[in-house]
């Protein structure tokens, strides 16, 4: 019941954080999590009286943590959170100066080369596309083993980000009614998703939906909507949300073959993705829908933070020491500090005592937030960043909505900034290796436009000789 008060809180100040008008853009972002994470929990367990015996104990392994008791002290936190956001954001007065900064160049340039696309532009993306790409069972089988196939470049020249700023060039694009509107930026984009869908991502599709509801909101917050059109892009988005539902129960159904079986061909991935067992059969996909909720609904390693859950003390390996050093051995090749443990690791240790290759835990703002400062000092850290946040929000805004790459590189660094919320994650994962795949994509975007320039140049040269000659 206790907890049951502190969600209907948690909902009444994210509607007041619109109605405030304040910082829609993160504010969009935030709700999103909190209905993810948080207000999904009360519907996971909806279809579990139709579950058989053997899945319905699955499902109450996985929601072993959970308890009234612990889950008020989890959900009143969040509303703290949630009432020390919207203070800040609304005590003070709306400041309207907005050029405290301006995109740094790398956004831009890296605008450019999508805006300009072509040739060149798609023969990068390709190159990078085959050379980031490892088979779906060394990563999920390396998990367990410990073993898989090395990363292309130590990640930095992924396409993780460069595929929502596609995304979100497209959209732009449609924003402002330019043409032609560039469908392959779309196609590409969507392309990857399945693609990372098909290796056993439960997530990919579904993110990729919630990246694009975030920037549609943003391009289109106070536009005044038309019944019909309203309806329609309404109606779009629910057939988005159904495919990404639809992948997802795919991707399920994928991921214990990778993980556990050393050698698939084609044939033993289409004999188990039947469309009759997995949709059609009633039991299965309840049982597939109840897992995405979970999925969905990840709070298990909050709910072993904030209630103390530990095993070892958590500052011990958890600290602003250990946390750059922890940094410091994923940005360089090695380890500079051998015997740390990573932060894929590191959850596992400190609550549950047990040594893993690789966990990826959500530890969460929330949850790292209650570590460095505890229950009363995190809400105190949130209103200040408030109050930074209300005063550099409309340059922030202003920057975002003239550059869908900065765009896409804040709203992916913002929800795991939120999702995660470890430094040993962001920094590496959501700063550094953004910013040099975007290097990497321009390079290659210039050497493929020098290129093909200079083979054009060569056949026109050829064909004025031949003419000559006859």
């Amino acid at each position: 019941m206790s907890a049951s008060i502190a969600m209907i809180g948690s909902c009444i100040i994210i509607a007041l954080l619109f109605c405030s008008g304040r910082a829609v853009f993160i504010n969009v972002i935030i709700a999103i999590y909190v209905l993810q994470n948080y207000l999904t929990r009360p519907f996971i367990s909806i279809f579990e009286k139709y579950l058989p015996i053997k899945n319905l104990k699955y499902i109450e392994s996985m929601n072993s943590f959970f308890n009234p008791e612990a889950a008020a002290v989890v959900y009143w936190s969040l509303l703290s959170l949630l009432f020390a956001w919207l203070m800040g954001l609304i005590l003070l007065k709306n400041h309207h100066k907005d050029n405290y900064f301006s995109v740094p160049k790398i956004f831009t340039r890296i605008d450019q080369t999508v805006t300009k696309g072509g040739f060149s532009f798609i023969l990068a993306f390709g190159l990078l596309f085959f050379l980031n790409y490892k088979s779906p069972e060394s990563g999920l089988h390396g998990s367990i083993t410990g073993e898989g196939e090395a990363t292309f470049l130590w990640g930095i020249a992924s396409l993780s980000t460069i595929n929502i700023v596609c995304l979100y060039a497209f959209l732009k694009r449609q924003h402002d009614k330019i043409k032609p509107p560039n469908y392959y930026l779309l196609v590409l984009a969507l392309i990857t998703s399945l693609s990372f869908a098909l290796a056993g991502s439960r997530s990919a599709v579904y993110f990729l939906v919630v990246t694009f509801l975030v920037y549609w909101l943003a391009l289109n917050i106070h536009k005044k909507w038309k019944l019909c059109s309203l309806l329609q892009s309404v109606s779009l988005l629910l057939i988005a949300a159904l495919i990404a539902v639809i992948s997802g129960l795919f991707a399920q159904v994928l991921r214990p073959l990778y993980r556990y079986t050393e050698h698939l061909d084609a044939a033993d991935i289409l004999m188990n993705l039947n469309y009759e067992s997995i949709i059609s059969n009633k039991e299965n996909l309840l049982f597939g829908i109840t897992q995405l909720l979970h999925r969905l609904s990840a709070l298990m390693a909050q709910f072993y933070i904030l209630n103390d859950w530990y095993i070892y003390d958590p500052w011990q390996y958890y600290n602003p020491i250990t946390s750059l050093m922890r940094v410091i051995n994923e940005l360089v090749p090695g380890d500079i500090f051998p015997g740390i443990l990573t932060i894929n690791q590191l959850f596992n240790y400190i609550y549950f005592g047990t040594d893993i290759h690789y966990a990826s835990e959500m530890w969460g703002i929330q949850g790292s937030l209650y570590l460095y400062f505890g229950h009363f000092g995190a809400p105190i850290v949130v209103f200040l960043l408030a109050i930074m946040v209300n005063r550099f929000y409309p340059t922030l805004k202003k920057a975002l909505l003239a550059s869908p790459a900065f765009a896409a590189f804040f709203t992916i660094f913002f929800f795991d900034i939120i999702t995660n919320g470890t430094a040993e994650r962001v920094i590496p994962v959501d700063i550094v290796r953004p910013i040099m795949s975007f290097i990497i994509l321009i390079f290659l975007y210039k050497v493929f436009s020098t290129v093909l320039r200079g083979l054009h140049q060569t056949v026109k040269k050829s064909k004025v000789v031949f003419t000559n000659v006859i």
